[in-house]
């Protein structure tokens, strides 16, 4: 459709366009016989080359935001490396509750498996779930009970293991006991799914308390 010095052959395509799409094509540089042929190229990888790694980005949905300041959060806290990495992948929704497990189609029930009462998400099991909201009622001032219960999941997170959140009726040692507690419910549930065992709530809080003495 064009010389090779990129000026267009008109004579091959004039009588067959409009002319409003002619004079956007006459706007337009044809393709020099020094410039490098059309190819195929992958518009989300950097030179627009295939990667395994953009198409895993695309496929989970993005990248997590690398500027959210739960992830400094995370990497700060003060606790063992196992629970850090269980709360990385709480924040970025990766744990096996039924609802990431009907997410990735291995089951079709995203109910609780604990109080069948709502969709089991993350945030369900460690906010909401009857043994979490037992502890947390317990032990959260209840001037602070309302804000305590709204906030955004990483937020939530992000507030208890920094110092300063005055959530908490006591506040020594806070964050590590707030991350036991956790971490013992998200063990709770994979106990009753398991292993079809039981646990009152005071021995997930006393479990936690002592956790929580043994990190600190």
């Amino acid at each position: 459709m064009a010389y090779e010095n990129g000026n267009w052959r008109w004579d091959l395509f004039q009588n067959l366009l409009w002319w409003n799409i002619l004079l956007r094509i006459a706007a337009l540089k044809g393709s020099k016989a020094s410039m490098n042929r059309d190819c195929v190229g992958w518009s989300q990888g950097k030179d627009n080359e295939f990667t395994i790694k953009s198409a895993y980005t695309i496929r989970i949905g993005g990248s997590p935001d690398l500027h959210d300041p739960i992830w400094k959060r995370i990497h700060h806290y003060r606790g063992i490396q196992r629970i850090k990495i269980f709360m990385w992948l709480a924040c970025q929704g990766k744990l096996m509750s039924n609802d990431e497990m009907a997410r990735r189609h291995f089951t079709s029930d995203t109910g609780c498996f604990v109080c069948t009462n709502g969709t089991e998400t993350i945030d369900h099991v460690l906010m909401y779930c009857p043994p979490a909201l037992a502890i947390w009622n317990d032990l959260i001032k209840n001037d602070k009970l309302h804000e305590f219960f709204n906030l955004d999941f990483r937020d939530w997170i992000g507030q208890n293991i920094t110092t300063g959140a005055g959530f908490a009726k006591n506040q020594h040692d806070w964050d590590l006991l707030f991350v036991a507690i956790i971490w013992n419910l998200w063990c709770f549930l994979n106990s009753v799914v398991f292993y079809n065992e039981d646990m009152y709530n005071g021995s997930i809080l006393n479990q936690s308390c002592h956790l929580a003495g043994i990190i600190q």
